[in-house]
């Protein structure tokens, strides 16, 4: 009589980790094999943040087995937009130029694959001088508004009597 041996089964790596979260890098868990771990990494370059680890069961033998894991945190940020008049860059970040006002907000979208769509920067507009103020005939003899020529956005006026 000989022995018979049954119930073992050769251990293999887990299933390669696929995820629809875009912004993971998942390159370093394709292959994982039992009581082994990868490192899950947010997507270069504009995700930025800290790793995770995947883990495959110590002993597995099932090749569909999926990693044990959890994604890092990931934080987007948007690549430059392309410049426009009214903006300017500084130590502090977008702003409003000279001449313009408003709160700057950079809008980005990103694609189903974490690309790019689009990245523009919105809210300044130019700081225009009021216009040269109008003033009926009839009070155009008697109402001096001289100082009233070229008055700049958030600046004010005089208007006064004529002298009789």
């Amino acid at each position: 009589v000989q022995p018979w041996l049954s119930g073992c089964f050769g251990m293999v790596p887990c299933a390669p980790l696929q995820t629809e979260l875009c912004e993971v890098d998942v390159s370093e868990c394709q292959q994982v094999h039992p009581g082994e771990s990868c490192d899950l990494f947010c997507k270069a370059p504009y995700f930025k943040g800290g790793t995770s680890v995947a883990t495959c069961p110590a002993g597995n033998t099932d090749s569909a087995q999926q990693l044990t894991w959890s994604p890092p945190e990931c934080s987007f940020d948007c690549p430059p937009p392309n410049w426009r008049e009214g903006y300017e860059w500084t130590s502090k970040g977008w702003q409003c130029a000279k001449g313009y006002t408003g709160e700057v907000e950079l809008d980005c979208s990103l694609g189903d694959n974490c690309e790019v769509v689009r990245a523009v920067l919105t809210g300044c507009q130019e700081v225009l001088r009021c216009a040269r103020l109008r003033i009926p005939k009839e009070l155009d003899c008697s109402t001096d508004v001289s100082d009233c020529a070229s008055v700049a956005s958030g600046s004010s006026c005089t208007i006064s009597c004529k002298p009789p």
